[in-house]
């Protein structure tokens, strides 16, 4: 296979993995290098280097052995750009040393082996010179371990596909990333490495790309934890999507019903509520491209796009069936063509609406929903809360129904709003397994002190919950709903790998600040609702039966929170 060009590849410490190519698949001495990574280590990305195929020739002679050649030039420190002359060594190491080497520095020092870092400069420096020998120097190595030695390699063959291959590269990445961060150190008792051979065998016959990605999927599988998960790059930009404060599109909110695509609300100030699209209106194409069979993503994906730049759309407006709003008896269904053509801008994403809810006496009730904890989140519910204070809120209902959760960091800074300084907000644990560390308010005054109902479901989670759980715990609010939360209670790191794609890994648990546990159990309300009515099968997020006109007072559980606000305030 003609392959000869470079590959940026990580510098990590402890292991090097080749993924080798050539017409029969079996790795030989010319085999080309189509990556190198060193990987599973404490240290991460210590330094970048870019390394050509034709300047490198490895063979694995036994398990014991190994012949390297090759050279580096590094990029990261200017005055580090030296180049390291090109060396051959054969490198030897036993199984309890290959064992130690892998399982980490952490685990070499529990088991009483001595770190020298003097030691390991001088061995490494006698292989080569440079940046690489001081980065490298300060990976694993025991003083009865040559550093020389502390780089076992192993080979995998690359897939003759493009894209394969490319999956393949990223399933070393994450396998380095999981080995480091995971929160639990034992690998839920899983052979990690064989895990990882598996996988690459497994992605090598894959035909394509997502056949690749299932067998990445699988390996990630066995650590039991349904949260650690690959997300192609698409999939992660849709995520992105849904953190950031903007996207670059028209401000349309699509879901897809029986087969058709129907707008569920266009942003406020966008694109495609100045050109009057309305809830209810029924999509047909997209510049001149049918999207019959699309889901709503799909469609997103065809809006979105440069600031600047236009787009042209043909959709049904059908005066007599908006969603979530029933039709009126005398109305007849009148179906109208339109086609829109609007210019793509920077549309602000807002995750907060806010109302204010008025009974027959003088009570006063601010309702606020929050769909997801984006990064504009707490900015936004400050100012709602002040809108509605200066309306003449008594009282508020936060409903977090249906709130997946999101940036854990935003849902600590919505608790600001409520809670006086110093407050604990929850527990973590990581992965060490030591003693739980404390996340806490250091000081500061909430927005407002007046009293507040949290509405939950079955499907609050994770971010939702550590904010409920804080609110609770510290005698804020009071907990309405019919059913314990979702129960996530643990944290993920995310990590953008090479091309696009991400990792999100579970690194910590978390309980309420009483230590109550959340994973897999939830919380409890501490009041029934009944049920609540649903905003109708388009519905993209909660709340959105207000974007839709229908009284937000008319939820039961809405109704349920004031008659507890108003029993309260007598």
């Amino acid at each position: 296979i003609s392959r000869t060009r470079s590959y940026s590849t990580n510098f990590h410490h402890g292991l090097q993995v080749l993924m080798m190519a050539n017409a029969s698949g079996i790795p030989n001495l010319n085999s080309k290098i189509v990556s190198r990574q060193i990987v599973d280590t404490p240290k991460m990305f210590q330094r970048r280097c870019l390394w050509s195929s034709r300047k490198l020739r490895f063979q694995l002679q036994t398990k014991e052995a190994l012949i390297l050649q090759g050279s580096c030039s590094p990029k990261r420190n200017p005055r580090d750009r030296q180049r390291i002359s090109s060396r051959t060594t054969v490198a030897h190491f036993s199984d309890s040393e290959r064992s130690i080497l892998q399982k980490g520095l952490g685990s070499a020092r529990r088991e009483g082996l001595e770190m020298s870092i003097r030691k390991a400069k001088d061995l490494w420096s006698h292989i080569s010179k440079g940046a690489v020998a001081l980065g490298l120097s300060l990976a694993l190595s025991a003083t009865s371990v040559p550093v020389s030695e502390a780089f076992p390699i192993v080979r995998f063959p690359a897939s003759d596909n493009e894209e394969v291959a490319r999956v393949q590269q990223t399933m070393i990445e994450a396998w380095s990333i999981v080995g480091q961060t995971f929160f639990d150190p034992e690998l839920n008792g899983t052979d990690w490495f064989r895990e990882l051979s598996d996988g690459l065998k497994t992605a090598y016959v894959a035909p394509s790309r997502e056949e690749a990605y299932t067998a990445f999927s699988t390996m990630l599988s066995k650590l039991g934890d349904p949260y650690t998960r690959f997300a192609p790059a698409s999939d992660f930009a849709n995520f992105r999507l849904g953190t950031e404060a903007h996207v670059d599109g028209v401000g349309l909110l699509v879901a897809s019903s029986d087969g058709k695509l129907r707008v569920v609300a266009p942003l406020k100030g966008g694109p495609a509520e100045r050109a009057g699209i309305q809830p209810g209106d029924e999509l047909l194409s997209v510049n001149g491209k049918s999207v019959a069979g699309f889901n709503g993503e799909q469609v997103a994906q065809l809006l979105r796009g440069r600031p600047g730049t236009s787009v042209s759309i043909r959709l049904h407006r059908r005066t007599s069936s908006v969603p979530g709003v029933a039709a009126r008896p005398d109305q007849l269904p009148v179906v109208r063509t339109q086609q829109v053509r609007m210019r793509r801008e920077a549309v602000e994403l807002h995750s907060v609406y806010s109302e204010l809810l008025e009974d027959d006496g003088q009570n006063r009730f601010g309702y606020i929903s929050i769909n997801n904890f984006s990064q504009n989140v707490a900015q936004d519910t400050a100012e709602a809360i002040r809108n509605l204070e200066n309306k003449g809120a008594t009282s508020y209902i936060l409903d977090l129904r249906d709130n997946a959760g999101g940036l854990v960091d935003s849902s600590i800074d919505v608790a600001r709003l409520w809670l006086d300084g110093p407050a604990p907000i929850f527990h973590v644990r990581g992965r060490d397994g030591g003693e739980m560390q404390d996340v806490a308010l250091q000081e500061g005054a909430p927005v407002t002190n007046r009293p507040l109902v949290v509405l939950v479901n079955r499907n609050s989670a994770s971010a939702s919950e550590i904010l409920t759980g804080a609110l609770h715990d510290n005698g804020r609010a009071k907990i309405l709903g019919d059913h314990p939360t979702f129960g996530k209670g643990k944290i993920q790191g995310i990590y953008e790998l090479s091309d696009g794609s991400a990792l999100f890994v579970t690194i910590a648990k978390y309980t309420t600040p009483n230590n109550s546990e959340i994973d897999r159990v939830g919380i409890s309300p501490d009041l029934g609702c009944g049920l609540s009515p649903t905003a109708g099968p388009d519905s993209a997020r909660q709340g959105i039966t207000a974007i839709l006109g229908v009284d937000v007072g008319d939820d039961s559980c809405v109704r349920s929170a004031e008659k507890y606000l108003q029993a309260k305030d007598a």
